[in-house]
Parts: C-alpha cells; structure tokens; sequence
C-alpha cells in the first residue's frame, strides 16, 4: 500500500491478512500495513466491529463486542 508522513513523504508499506484478538474478540481478515514502529493505531474498518466508549476525564476506555 502506498501510505504519506505527516510532511507528504510518499512511501510503500507491505500489508498482511491478520486475525487479531482485542481483549477477548476476534476480527478475522484484518488487513494490516507492516511499518517500524512498536504499536499499532486502530482505524475505523476496526473499530465498526466493536461498541467503544471513551471516558476523557476518566482516562478510560470500554471496548465491546454488541
């Protein structure tokens, strides 16, 4: 896939078909861009399958299968 840094660099990244397992549940099929950095971010083809709740001021989050 071809992915941009915040200044614009253009640059190509590997990606792969992944099952990923979040706190108990399972997202089959996960389409997920190889990269050097040691996290993850999570976009929303991820998160649609999940009912989740940010608290701000608490600092926490829910995550729940529906």
């Amino acid at each position: 896939m071809q992915a941009a840094n915040f200044d614009g660099t253009l640059y190509r990244l590997s990606t792969y078909l992944v099952t990923l397992l979040l706190e108990g549940y399972v997202v089959l099929g996960a389409e997920i861009a190889a990269g050097t950095r040691n996290d993850l971010l999570l976009g929303r083809d991820i998160l649609q399958h999940f009912v989740l709740t940010l608290n701000g001021k608490a600092e926490t989050f829910e995550l729940v299968d529906p």
